[in-house]
């Protein structure tokens, strides 16, 4: 193999959404270019190349990954989803200690990928995150991770439990009193 595989799959955007496209199913050229909304003549070499390394295989129009493109994109897919966790949010994630999160959250820290960072600004950092809140009414299941305690989420945790919603409260244990953790269990 001329190139390296871990080029291939990480050192090109076109050619990492190609794959991560394809690891969905195959796809016809026309999908593909209307799906990454890339022009057909920037596409071809990265297919090209992909070819020649045997990571996806061409039938008629059709494109899919080979059982090695298979394998190397699957084991892939949590790396690059944590590398986007990790880009979306670069300052956030910069200013945060990481290793004060329990290494099995960090083990996984991909399955935030989808997730939406909500804050205070500088002039509410005191507010309950209002934005946040208005999504709480839509939701049946509902995971709240704070790094300190806020003085509203005693009543909030209340007021979601009585409205029957599913709630996975995780916070340091030196936040948690045994009053509040009882009241959160009723």
């Amino acid at each position: 193999m001329k190139l390296e595989l871990i080029n291939l799959l990480l050192f090109s955007d076109k050619r990492r959404n190609f794959l991560l496209l394809l690891a969905e199913g195959p796809k016809s050229i026309d999908e593909v270019l209307n799906l990454l909304q890339i022009p057909r003549v920037s596409l071809l070499p990265q297919i090209k190349k992909l070819k020649e390394e045997g990571l996806i295989v061409q039938e008629g129009d059709i494109y899919r990954l080979s059982a090695i493109g298979d394998i190397l994109v699957k084991k892939a897919q949590p790396l690059l989803n944590a590398i986007s966790v990790f880009e979306k949010n670069e300052y956030f994630w910069s200013q945060r200690k990481l290793d004060t999160i329990p290494f099995p959250f960090l083990k996984r820290i991909w399955v935030l990928k989808c997730c939406q960072l909500i804050g205070p600004g500088i002039d509410n950092w005191s507010d309950f995150f209002p934005e946040s809140v208005r999504y709480f009414d839509e939701s049946a299941k509902i995971m709240l991770l704070f790094s300190y305690f806020h003085p509203s989420i005693p009543s909030l945790c209340l007021e979601l439990a009585k409205k029957g919603v599913e709630l996975k409260l995780v916070a340091p244990r030196q936040f948690i009193s045994v009053d509040f953790y009882n009241m959160i269990i009723i």
